[in-house]
């Protein structure tokens, strides 16, 4: 496969590209936090442009990964166990939905990065989840930066940021 960096962007044959990045600045993290945080796959993450931000936006996201990599249920329920665990100690409860999950997420090459960055600590999870820094971002691969740029989304403090990008790697 040829790989080609263009203006920091990564590249491949696919149209749609996902991009995280996750921000640890303390100073941007939630001061006040949910009572609960319900786990759903029902969104679906395509290749319009969105940034989704949002506590409910980011779960769903992580929870439909689960099952888009196709995680058995002894597996999943690692996770939840997991996930209960880390909110527990921030005195959030954390719900999972009996529902069928429904969600979708188009490009998932770096689903296993982010579950495992995610899962590396329980740091790393709670600035995955209740930072208000941290950003998912969806878009078709040929965008342009200028758009980024313009909403003030150039992320080049790697110093507040670990980015995860489409191709895997993690900045930071």
């Amino acid at each position: 496969m040829r790989i080609q960096i263009r203006q920091g962007v990564f590249e491949t044959n696919s149209s749609s590209m996902h991009a995280i990045c996750v921000c640890h600045n303390k100073n941007t993290m939630m001061d006040k936090l949910p009572k609960e945080v319900l786990f759903e796959s029902k969104g679906v993450f395509d290749c319009d442009y969105e940034i989704y931000n949002t506590i409910e936006d980011k779960a769903d996201y992580l929870y439909t990964l689960f099952f888009e990599e196709g995680f058995i249920d002894n597996e999943i329920k690692d996770f939840q166990e997991r996930i209960t665990e880390y909110l527990e100690s921030v005195g959030v409860k954390a719900v999972f939905s009996k529902k069928k999950p429904n969600g979708y997420i188009n490009h998932q090459s770096l689903s296993m990065d982010l579950i495992n960055y995610v899962f590396q600590s329980k740091e790393h999870f709670l600035n995955y989840l209740f930072n208000d820094g941290t950003e998912i971002f969806t878009m078709m691969d040929c965008v342009p930066t200028d758009i980024l740029k313009k909403e003030n989304h150039e992320f080049t403090d790697t110093e507040n940021y670990d980015i995860i990008d489409p191709s895997g790697m993690i900045f930071g």
